[in-house]
Parts: C-alpha cells; structure tokens; sequence
C-alpha cells in the first residue's frame, strides 16, 4: 500500500493519522478518507475508503479494512463496493468457529495492489518522477 502510505505521509504522518482521519480530494469528484479505529500510537488496523458522488448521493467505491502489522505489512481483510455491490470478508463463521478463507485472502491482496496503484494515476498522491508505477518519466 505505497501509495496509501505516501497519502499518510504527506498529510501528517501516522501522529495525525492516530488522533484523527485523513481526507484527500482529487478535485474529481472524489475523495479518498483514511482512518483508524485505534487511538493513539501507530494505528494497528486501518480503514481506507474512496467516495465519489453518484446519482443517489455518496457512494463508496471501494472501502478496504486493513490490519497493519508491526513490520508494516498491510493485511487486507474486508473489501465493500457500494457500486459493484460486492463485499468480500477473510473471515467465515462455520460451526460457530471463524475460518480465514485463503482464496479470498488472495482476491483481497490482487485487489488492493490492484487499487493502490489506480490511487496515485486518479490524483490523490502527486506523480513521482522515480516511481516505478511512472516509467515514462524515469531517465527523462
């Protein structure tokens, strides 16, 4: 999640982040809300919700949790789609026991690298001419 990381960053760090949320607009439409329902300290579990207007008012496409490791490893594990209607989980109740469901698990990983990447291309981080996700600016 570089680039979540990157909006973190540059809009007071994991300090603002834990005392209240970050709201980024692209001056499109659409706004992309950090959260953490953790106060204090580094948060340990992260919320990363993208808004934008449809025609029966706000609608959220798309909303990730995430749990953040020590190590900084972002761990997706719930994604809702207002638009798509979808909602994927990693946890499953079966026989009143949670299950982790590892082909979602592995859906959740693609989407949100998938979803991080669009983040910088859709103007809520600045293009970096060193990113890897800008090759066209590299030795420019």
């Amino acid at each position: 999640m570089k680039n979540v990381e990157s909006v973190i960053r540059e809009n007071g760090g994991w300090e603002r982040l834990a005392r209240e949320n970050i709201s980024v607009e692209n001056g499109r439409g659409q706004v992309l809300e950090i959260l953490t329902p953790r106060e204090g300290g580094e948060p340990d579990a992260v919320l990363v919700s993208q808004y934008e207007a449809g025609s029966g008012g706000i609608i959220r496409a798309p909303e990730i949790f995430f749990e953040v490791t020590p190590g900084g490893l972002w761990i997706p594990v719930c994604l809702r789609d207002d638009f798509t209607g979808e909602m994927l989980n990693v946890f499953r109740l079966h026989k009143h026991l949670t299950v982790i469901c590892c082909e979602t698990s592995r859906e959740l990983f693609r989407r949100a690298a998938e979803w991080d990447r669009k983040i910088r291309e859709m103007g809520f981080v600045d293009p970096d001419p060193d990113s890897e996700y800008y090759p066209l600016f590299a030795n420019a």
